[in-house]
């Protein structure tokens, strides 16, 4: 799977696009606030998610499930048990590695959010 900004080049997108302007070349926007004061962070983040499976997985309706988790905990993360200010944009590349670095695909038969493989 590959995570990337969206640019209009396909009807899909420029439909997307008519209706959400503000994600122009933009893959992630997250609106809240830091100390109290509103922010919108936007990201071209172009991430690819690959993943090893033991065996082939077909995804299908008779198939295993593929889980696709998103790890948010940590895109405000310094890495040192402290919060980048995404108000800031001197910290805007190191929230969008963070950012890239959340996904993780895996197999989830049992629905219950974690890798079947990893128990």
């Amino acid at each position: 799977m590959r995570i990337g900004p969206v640019s209009s080049g396909n009807r899909s997108a420029t439909a997307f696009l008519a209706a959400h302007p503000e994600f122009q070349n933009v893959s992630v926007r997250v609106e809240g606030t830091y100390n109290g004061k509103a922010f919108v962070f936007t990201s071209p983040v172009d991430a690819s998610i690959e993943s090893a499976f033991a065996t082939a997985v077909t995804v299908d309706a008779a198939s295993p499930n593929v889980t696709i988790a998103i790890d948010i905990a940590n895109w405000f993360s310094d890495g040192s048990n402290g919060t980048l200010d995404p108000g800031d944009g001197a910290n805007a590349a190191r929230i969008s590695a963070n950012i890239a670095q959340s996904f993780h695909a895996f197999e989830d038969d049992n629905h219950d959010g974690h890798d079947d493989h990893q128990r």
